[in-house]
């Protein structure tokens, strides 16, 4: 994946272009840009042909959760098909993260190793290495690591640094198994940036990251809100300074993504911060 910048200014944030994925070359999403919330694969309240009618570009870009297409792993793989084709999205981009912006946390207690997991039969933990088969059967265009973003506004310093410890480690096991995996050699990485909103590990999230960027396609700044429809009342005096100081800690060449149900005009401001891709959850809700 290949994400070309043609200009950035201070008043309106920076114009690119997205493409270079391998199995769509001809994919090319100006930025900035929304990709496509979906659940299971397909958009809500919108079937495929009304879709065509609405989005008559060549090639969309699909956001896919695991909460609500983990059901699907065991047909996926038995067809031999990418979860492009299986879900009948082939013309389209699929890019996979391990939370749905749209989704409200079910509470419960965190299993060490483990990530929890909102599907439609409640909550459950999965294991990095049940989270790579995964990718491994969906072969998705782009996916990111497996790893802890579940912080917000309210939660404790010890918790944002768990979120960064365990953060680190899923993604350092990822790589691992990525650079090892035959299936996944057609599959792009975005990197996730944590830390709550605590400064510094927002940096040290940075840092770290930095030191593989050669392997990351781009870069997902999450933990900033659990989820759900709650993000659009978020206070953008609080998000935006901890957003900006991610983005001018970010290599200008990658693309940057950031997830969830904003306000508009907070989006426009994150835009005008430095972020390229949002999603439409906030439609949906």
């Amino acid at each position: 994946m290949k994400f070309t910048l043609s200009t950035v200014t201070k008043c309106s944030g920076r114009l690119g272009v997205l493409g270079g994925l391998d199995r769509l070359p001809s994919l090319s999403l100006p930025t900035p840009a929304i990709i496509f919330h979906t659940k299971g694969g397909t958009i809500p309240h919108l079937s495929k042909e009304a879709f065509q009618h609405v989005y008559n570009e060549q090639s969309a870009v699909l956001h896919l959760s695991i909460s609500n297409t983990l059901h699907m792993q065991d047909a996926v793989k038995a067809s031999r098909m990418t979860i492009a084709e299986f879900i009948a999205q082939n013309n389209c981009a699929t890019m996979v993260f391990p939370r749905d912006p749209s989704e409200i946390p079910i509470p419960g207690t965190s299993e060490k190793d483990l990530l929890p997991v909102y599907t439609r039969k409640g909550r459950r933990s999965i294991s990095l290495e049940q989270y790579m088969q995964l990718m491994e059967a969906f072969r998705p265009d782009v996916y990111a690591p497996l790893y802890d973003g579940d912080t917000d506004g309210k939660s404790s310093k010890k918790r944002e640094q768990k979120s960064l410890d365990r953060t680190e480690k899923f993604v350092e096991q990822c790589l691992e198994w990525h650079r090892k995996s035959d299936a996944l050699h057609a599959s792009h990485l975005i990197g996730p940036v944590v830390g709550g909103y605590n400064e510094k590990l927002r940096e040290k999230s940075v840092e770290f990251l930095r030191k593989s960027d050669d392997l990351f396609a781009g870069y997902l700044i999450d933990g900033l809100h659990t989820n759900g429809p709650s993000v659009a009342g978020l206070d953008g005096t609080v998000v935006l300074p901890i957003v900006e100081n991610v983005c001018k800690a970010l290599p200008e060449g990658k693309v940057r993504l950031c997830f969830g149900s904003y306000d508009p005009s907070l989006v426009l401001d994150m835009v005008t911060a430095g972020v390229d891709i949002f999603d439409t959850s906030y439609v949906y809700l």
